[in-house]
């Protein structure tokens, strides 16, 4: 399990595709996520072990473009 702290810009669905997973999976870790739409910078979350070990903030801003 990694951790994976939020920044701004992120949506929980890139975050699951960037790890490949599901967003799911992504929520069934997460339960303290009540709403997936609304997810703050600094927030951390729990990333289940399924994908590489990318520089994730890199491949977020690059599909966010």
């Amino acid at each position: 399990m990694n951790t994976y702290t939020v920044r701004r810009g992120d949506s929980l669905s890139a975050i699951a595709k960037a790890f490949k997973i599901t967003l799911k999976e992504l929520l069934t870790q997460n339960p303290q996520i009540s709403n997936p739409n609304l997810i703050r910078s600094g927030e951390q979350i729990l990333i289940p072990d399924a994908g590489p070990e990318p520089s994730l903030h890199a491949v977020i801003a690059e599909q966010n473009n």
